[in-house]
């Protein structure tokens, strides 16, 4: 018997340790942790005084280990209710108000208990150890414990979550009603039959950790939050699909989850304190200086470099100190997908646009060129006749010159025809190639070539280039951007008017200017002009797409796109690249660009 009743004491003492240690452990700042963590160590220290109490020589060693024993029991009441205070709070105010009587009556009788034995009766020796009786004034000790214990059961059907599964609910009920059996039993046993002179093994602390556990079981099959409100919400931060990272002032990181993980392709452990901006080279700046939204390149422990946008939030402590960041981490490769797609797609539509033109462009230098060849052939048969005849040298150097301007003609016709296919082909295709220096005169040319077809005879397209030092750019992605914005001039004046497209450098910038003199804007949706499926244009004229990519595409060369207008008297887009990339577009050159 005394085998068993010691291996039980050591596995119910160990037991309720590990608990305490694992409810104070997920969050040790959070005070209901630490108030939920002491009712497993009281029934540690109830469960390890009777296992001492047990191995002692003599009955008189024996009575202390009971005493102080009993001292942790009694403690175990008002524990149970400052966890109800602290979980119901405003729900159950006569908790708060009882807990104070609770503590000092419970401290008066463990004192009375520890110091003099007040209602033990005789420990005497039993095959388990030792067995110790209670005097009938015992019950008013007792009463302190199970008074609050009692009206904690009574009270914990209005903190317990209300499901609206009907399962989750039995299980409550199932949970409820093994803990009041449980306080019956160890009652039971530990008091009443004791009181009685009933000899048996004291099993209550046994009983009572496994309906502890059996509690926590419940709590974490259902994801409630009652014991580790922290752990909790950094399981719901786990199951975002989008990285969640907690920064320091300095830049390191404090705590991530596991989606940013996986972006990085590492575990916490590998990360924790070290900077951010060993994934994020953007972020070597000050924290209270970034923006709170940005797309940004984030590189991984393996190499690889994702496409990010990044929401910023800054955090202040209780006094209101700015004491870091937390960062809310979007992976874009599908979006960058998807631009990529309607940046094609915005292509195929303008080509598709310009396609009626480009035939009449290619048709036009055909023709001049048929109508040459029937004029060489013409002049061939004529110079045979004249060498037949035996013309003057006179006459056969006339043949044989404009046989040869003629050829001359339909060279440079085919050459046309060549600059057209390649030009238009060029722009289709969607390879828009590497970051390179370009001449932005040159692609203004390009463009001004391609939209030529959708130029009719009554516009007119005045240029103003001044000399432009080259800019590190996408040259194919800059055309597009200009075979937009030129496209949408041409459409704006109509049958008639006036394009003017001009550029010029001021300072660290290149100012591409496109103005007509068509019916302009409307106040009321110029501020959406540059969102996505926008269009003023009639249904099937457009796709409200050209400006949207137009303006992402300068953002992303550190540019920026604007737009002024006046309805009924045209509208001028200005187009603004920094010479060098790592220098932003500032405001200094507006008042320049509104006087010219």
């Amino acid at each position: 018997m005394i085998e068993f009743v010691v291996v039980m004491k050591v596995l119910t003492c160990l037991a309720a340790v590990i608990l305490s240690c694992s409810i104070v452990s997920r969050d040790p700042g959070l005070r209901i942790n630490r108030l939920m963590a002491l009712v497993p160590a009281l029934i540690a220290l109830w469960a390890g005084g009777e296992l001492v109490s047990n191995m002692q020589p003599s009955a008189a060693q024996a009575e202390l280990w009971v005493r102080a024993t009993g001292g942790a029991l009694l403690l175990l009441g008002p524990a149970c209710l400052h966890v109800l205070a602290e979980l119901a709070g405003s729900r159950r105010p006569m908790a708060a108000r009882l807990l104070p009587i609770s503590y000092a009556a419970s401290s008066l009788a463990v004192g009375l208990h520890v110091t003099i034995g007040w209602g033990l009766g005789a420990v005497e020796p039993v095959a388990w150890g030792y067995a110790f009786g209670l005097e009938p004034k015992f019950a008013v000790l007792f009463a302190t414990l199970i008074a609050p214990i009692a009206y904690v059961l009574v009270c914990s059907g209005s903190i317990l979550p209300q499901s609206q599964s009907e399962t989750e609910r039995k299980g409550w009920r199932k949970l409820y009603a093994a803990i009041v059996a449980v306080v019956a039993v160890a009652t039971t046993i530990d008091v009443v039959l004791p009181a009685l002179g009933i000899r048996m093994p004291p099993m209550g602390s046994s009983c009572v950790i496994v309906v502890a556990y059996g509690s926590v079981i419940q709590f974490r099959r259902y994801g409630y939050a009652l014991m580790s409100p922290g752990t909790f919400a950094k399981q719901i931060l786990d199951t975002l699909n989008d990285g969640v990272v907690m920064l320091r002032l300095n830049g390191e990181i404090r705590s991530a989850n596991a989606a940013f993980q996986r972006l990085v392709d590492t575990d916490i452990g590998a990360i924790l304190n070290s900077q951010f901006s060993r994934f994020v080279p953007e972020l070597e700046k000050d924290l209270s200086t970034l923006e709170s939204n940005f797309e940004c390149e984030l590189h991984g422990c393996s190499g690889a470099v994702t496409p990010i946008q990044i929401s910023l939030t800054q955090l202040f402590n209780p006094s209101g100190a700015f004491c870091g960041v937390a960062l809310l981490i979007r992976d874009l490769r599908e979006v960058s997908e998807l631009r990529g797609s309607l940046v094609a797609s915005d292509r195929l539509a303008t080509v598709g646009g310009l396609s009626a033109g480009i035939s009449d462009e290619i048709r036009e230098p055909i023709h001049e060129m048929r109508s040459h060849l029937e004029g060489i052939r013409m002049r061939l048969g004529a110079l045979n006749d004249a060498v037949g005849e035996c013309a003057s040298q006179e006459k056969l150097s006339m043949l044989v010159n404009d046989r040869e301007e003629l050829l001359d003609e339909c060279l440079e016709g085919i050459d046309r025809i060549d600059a057209i296919v390649r030009d238009v082909r060029g722009f289709a295709s969607g390879t828009t190639g590497p970051v390179e220096s370009a001449d932005l005169n040159t692609l203004i040319g390009d463009a001004l070539r391609i939209v030529r077809a959708r130029v009719g005879d009554d516009i007119r397209v005045e240029k103003q280039f001044d000399e432009l030092i080259p800019v590190p750019c996408v040259p194919g992605e800059i055309v597009q951007v200009l075979v937009n914005l030129l496209v949408n001039a041409i459409h704006a004046t109509g049958d008639t008017g006036r394009v003017q497209v001009s550029s010029w450098q001021h300072e660290h910038e290149i100012w591409i200017c496109i103005e007509d003199n068509g019916y302009g804007v409307p106040r009321d949706v110029i501020t959406r002009i540059f969102d996505p499926f926008f269009t003023t244009k009639v249904v099937g004229d457009g796709t409200g797409l050209g400006l949207a990519i137009s303006h992402h595409i300068v953002r992303n060369h550190g540019g920026d796109l604007r737009v002024e207008s006046e309805e009924g008297r045209g509208a001028r887009f200005t187009l603004l690249l920094p010479v060098d990339p790592e220098l932003p577009c500032t405001e200094s050159a507006v008042s320049m660009l509104l006087s010219r």
